[in-house]
């Protein structure tokens, strides 16, 4: 309720204290009133035919859904996993098999079509089962996938790493062709089960974190989304991906490699002052555009050691606009600017 009170009005109550998950904590009211409302719905009644005590409601049991729920949600993910256990208790399938509309019922098929909306429910839930099938591996389809010891160390399933990086079957195809993620085809019991490198994983989610679009990087260096090409394409500010490196759809730079490009150039930069007349990079391209002068040309110039580059102290760092040239320079650099 104290959760519930933040949503609605706003009480800044510290709920960091009951250990509820990141993904709720951040939603909206209406997400969170859904998620009250579906694991409420499914709370499980003693003496109940399988499946119907779910749908049997009363006002008087409402307090104990209530309580049931807010167990199922505390301490994340301890909490929902005790919530499963009681509607999987005593529902193994025939012959020990797994089987998850038999083990969980109605849940499991209410959220798989709510997927999209509950997420992390549906997330935890494949937690729980990886979990409690104990040397095994649950595939996609919810079926057990018998790999070693050793290889489950290493491998994980390729909807398990999807599910980790946030991303589609087409995507994460791109990442196994394009070789960020080291991909391992196991044969099982089961058929043909594709896993990749835990490894592989974990340093594509940390780079893609720091993955920014062109347009907020051109908007952020002060610069065209033409001129942020000119720099893509003459091997100054080079992207993680792009159509031409990597068939990527978009271009995408990494933070990290901008921000150690712009750390050099401001070590490289000498301050401006004695400096009588200077043109910021920006002037310099405008001015002399028609004359050939790109940023590119600049600063492969700047790299060579013909041009200077000089600093003004701005509030915005991240911006070219603070780096400048001498018109002098310019002009004894490129003589037909003279």
């Amino acid at each position: 309720m104290q959760l519930v009170s933040n949503k609605f009005l706003g009480s800044g109550f510290d709920v960091s204290k009951h250990g509820f998950p990141r993904q709720l904590e951040d939603s909206d009211l209406y997400s969170l009133i859904q998620t009250i409302s579906f694991l409420g719905s499914r709370t499980w009644r003693e003496g109940s035919v399988v499946d119907r005590g779910y749908l049997d409601f009363m006002p008087e049991l409402t307090p104990e859904k209530m309580e049931h729920v807010a167990g199922a949600l505390r301490d994340w993910p301890s909490g929902y996993f005790k919530f499963l256990d009681g509607i999987c208790a005593g529902k193994d399938a025939p012959g020990g098999a797994i089987a998850m509309h038999w083990m969980f019922g109605g849940y499991y098929k209410c959220l798989v079509e709510a997927q999209k909306r509950l997420h992390f429910l549906f997330d935890g839930l494949q937690d729980y089962m990886n979990e409690r099938l104990d040397g095994y591996l649950l595939t996609g389809r919810g079926n057990p996938a018998v790999l070693k010891v050793r290889d489950r160390r290493r491998y994980i399933p390729g909807f398990v790493a999807r599910k980790q990086l946030r991303v589609g079957r087409q995507e994460f195809t791109r990442l196994v062709d394009r070789g960020f993620l080291q991909s391992r085809v196991f044969r099982t019991s089961y058929g043909d089960v594709a896993c990749v490198h835990r490894d592989s994983v974990r340093e594509y989610a940390e780079v893609k974190q720091r993955l920014v679009g062109r347009r907020q990087l051109s908007e952020e260096l002060g610069i065209s989304l033409h001129a942020l090409y000119s720099l893509s394409v003459g091997n100054v500010l080079k992207p993680f991906h792009s159509p031409q490196k990597d068939g990527w759809p978009q271009w995408y730079y990494d933070r990290k490699a901008v921000d150690e490009w712009l750390n050099d150039l401001r070590a490289l930069a000498q301050p401006i002052s004695g400096v009588k007349q200077s043109l910021s990079l920006s002037e310099a391209v405008a001015a002399f555009n028609k004359q050939g002068v790109s940023y590119c040309s600049l600063f492969h110039a700047v790299g060579e050691g013909t041009l200077k580059l000089y600093r003004r102290q701005k509030d915005n760092e991240s911006s070219l606009n603070c780096f400048h040239l001498s018109r002098f320079q310019l002009k004894s650099w490129y003589p037909s600017l003279s």
